[in-house]
């Protein structure tokens, strides 16, 4: 029985043990530190008087904890064999919410049980034959329970090994991509400085030249004064060669005594308008006359 049921409390429980495991375990802490004193002889090193408070301070320890000595938790389920004996398990229990399974006689109430087995909590082989019972079903439930928490081990694992690769791969990605975009700035800053000395080899290259006089743009042209007083200008400024240049006219004498002018006779009908003569006429009558 011991095999099947790792933890069991053969006398009734400590007020505390369940609700308030936290202070428990510190017992249970402290009992395994007085084990070890005593079973490596340290404590014959010590005073008698605190030596023999410590063997004390075990023994009750051992009577009260001893059953429970390896629990490091709070149990997922309770058996009690006696409800008359062990009310403060049970109301511990029940306060926890944690299924009771119980031996239950024809003197004790059910009402807070959750899995009664009916039976004589009085005789020794009836309490022997439940509680081997129960601890068989519990070491099989145990065997079952560790198969599938082996399976469900193994797929948390799988799963979180999955979830590291996955991880990992992003992060290789997010890797990639950071080199890639780092390269690609680096490219657009080598091609912008190359831009950039390009530029200026030819801006160096322009200042090397020689260049042409700038003919300036007049924007301030020199004022033309308007001529408020012109200055007055001959209208015959050679009168001389003027007069050298033009005929002597024939001397017009005055004629104090006109000739008395016969009136017109009466004018005949005009014959048809013939054509003038042409002006060269008289001139070839000129040169006639300088043949003759």
């Amino acid at each position: 029985m011991g095999r099947q049921v790792e933890h069991a409390v053969c006398q009734p429980a400590l007020p505390g043990l369940l609700t308030n495991f936290s202070v428990s375990s510190q017992r249970i802490k402290r009992m395994h530190e007085i084990r070890g004193l005593v079973e490596s002889g340290q404590i014959e090193l010590l005073p008698t008087k605190e030596r023999m408070n410590m063997q004390a301070e075990l023994a009750k320890l051992e009577f009260a904890l001893g059953g429970v000595a390896d629990m490091d938790r709070v149990p997922d389920a309770v058996f009690i064999t006696d409800l008359k004996s062990e009310e403060i398990a049970l109301n511990e229990a029940s306060r926890l919410r944690l299924p009771v399974i119980a031996l239950v006689d024809t003197n004790c109430d059910p009402g807070h049980i959750d899995h009664v087995v009916p039976g004589n909590d009085d005789a020794i082989r009836s309490c022997e034959l439940v509680i081997s019972t129960i601890g068989s079903a519990v070491e099989q439930g145990a065997g079952a329970w560790a198969v599938i928490e082996e399976k469900r081990r193994a797929e948390e694992q799988a799963r979180r090994e999955k979830e590291e690769a996955e991880r990992k791969k992003r992060e290789e990605e997010e890797r990639a991509r950071r080199e890639q975009i780092e390269k690609e700035q680096a490219e657009e800053k080598a091609r912008k400085r190359e831009e950039q000395q390009k530029a200026e080899a030819a801006a160096k290259e322009q200042a090397a030249k020689p260049h042409p006089q700038a003919v300036p743009d007049n924007p301030h042209p020199q004022a033309v004064p308007d001529n408020p007083h012109p200055q007055a200008v001959p209208d015959n400024p050679h009168p001389q060669a003027i007069q050298e240049d033009a005929p002597h006219p024939q001397a017009v004498p005055d004629n104090p005594h006109p000739q008395a002018v016969a009136p017109d006779p009466e004018p005949a009908e005009e014959p048809a308008q013939t054509e003038e003569t042409p002006a060269e006429e008289p001139a070839a009558d000129e040169n006639t006359e300088e043949k003759g």
